[in-house]
């Protein structure tokens, strides 16, 4: 476990690195980062979306292929 006075320094670099990352980044950095992790949610649920439909499609081809067998 850290000791107190090296947590204590590390609280500050983070807070320091915050404080400068905030700076550089602005209102319209900040913005454009929004954008960038909307898109990037957006495109997980169409990835989902997809990964689902192809599951089923794999599902509908197993039960066709089963029927298929048996007949």
């Amino acid at each position: 476990m850290p000791s107190k006075d090296l947590m204590e320094e590390m609280g500050t670099a983070e807070k320091k690195r915050l404080a400068l990352q905030a700076e550089e980044l602005k209102d319209n950095g900040l913005a454009e980062k929004q954008k960038e992790l909307d898109h990037a949610v957006e495109q997980n649920e169409v990835n989902r979306l997809i990964l689902f439909i192809i599951q089923i499609l794999l599902l509908l081809l197993q039960i066709a292929v089963r029927f298929v067998i048996q007949y």
